[in-house]
């Protein structure tokens, strides 16, 4: 008579044990789930941010030699209120070259707007149908007279060739010097540029185009 108590109280067990894993394991499996996908969400966050980390990196690497680009083309440009620096230079130069400096003239030459692109700053106007950048193009006729020895002569145009202004020479001349004890008369005629950032046009102005 126990026998069948027995098989009715392992039935009851069962059931019981079933609704338990029914009520407690399928809650319990769930939030396996949800942790195993916050974990893929947090491991695909992480991976994000070494990217994103990374790029940031590479841009500021990028920005930092853009920056001394910038500076190093706003030292090669030759403006208005760089003459008198570039007119230091060029004395210094020509002293530690060796040589005499005779003659040396800086002048304000013109200023007109420079092209987007496509712009040669040899020509005194814009390329045709030609669109104005947001900067002007300023030009500064340079003549040099020199006198010294062969080797400081040489020297002064190596060194002046090399300079870091935006220059264009446009006349060389070396003669001897007569009765100079071989001395050598150097004449230069150069041009040198510089860019500048247009001033803001006005209402009127924008007005009137």
């Amino acid at each position: 008579m126990n026998k069948p108590n027995h098989r009715v109280t392992r039935a009851i067990v069962a059931a019981v044990s079933l609704l338990l894993l029914i009520v407690i394991g399928i809650p319990l499996v769930d939030e396996g789930i949800e942790i195993r996908n916050e974990q893929l969400a947090f491991a695909e966050l992480e991976q994000e941010f070494e990217t994103i980390q990374s790029r940031d990196i590479r841009l500021r690497r990028i920005e930092s030699k853009l920056h001394d680009h910038k500076i190093e083309l706003m030292n090669q440009c030759v403006t208005p209120a760089r003459i008198q620096l570039v007119r230091d230079e060029l004395i210094t130069m020509i002293r530690d070259c060796g040589g005499s400096l005779r003659t040396l003239e800086i002048e304000n030459g013109q200023t007109r707007p420079w092209a987007a692109k496509d712009d040669d700053p040899r020509t005194r106007q814009m390329p045709d149908f030609g669109t104005e950048s947001e900067f002007l193009l300023h030009t500064h006729p340079l003549s040099l007279s020199v006198v010294g020895s062969l080797d400081a002569v040489l020297n002064i145009i190596e060194q002046v060739n090399n300079h870091h202004w935006l220059m264009n020479i446009d006349m060389l001349s070396l003669k001897p010097l007569a009765g100079g004890d071989s001395l050598i008369s150097l004449e230069m005629n150069i041009t040198l540029y510089g860019l500048m950032r247009a001033p803001a046009k006005t209402e009127e102005a924008l007005a009137m185009l």
